[in-house]
């Protein structure tokens, strides 16, 4: 169950990283936005299954931070290329640390 999600986040990254490389209009402060977000969700993914013991929560955990990461790499693409004034930027942050305090309290609970 743990491969799979890992599997599928290194094919993502290497894709993203051979498009940035070879397309043009792909802006860089986006791809590496991109990059992040991938590698974000692969430690997230590679970290659940110890952090927390229940399966059901594992597997709605797995299943919750699949979709927030497909947005978030959504986000990340279409974010403008500046750090200031940028809303997505702030949604993308709001995003990361929501799951990294899913995962927190998930593993309170699960005590």
């Amino acid at each position: 169950m743990n491969r799979i999600p890992l599997i599928i986040c290194l094919g993502g990254l290497i894709f993203n990283s051979i498009s940035g490389l070879n397309i043009e209009g792909y802006v860089t402060f986006n791809w590496l936005i991109v990059d992040v977000s991938i590698l974000l969700s692969a430690v997230i993914y590679y970290y659940l299954p110890f952090y927390v013991k229940s399966d059901a929560l594992k597997i709605v955990l797995f299943l919750g931070y699949g979709f927030t990461g497909i947005i978030r790499m959504l986000i990340a693409f279409f974010m403008l290329p500046k750090w200031g004034d940028n809303i997505l930027l702030l949604f993308f942050v709001l995003m990361v640390f929501i799951e990294l305090g899913l995962l927190y309290v998930s593993r309170i609970l699960d005590e």
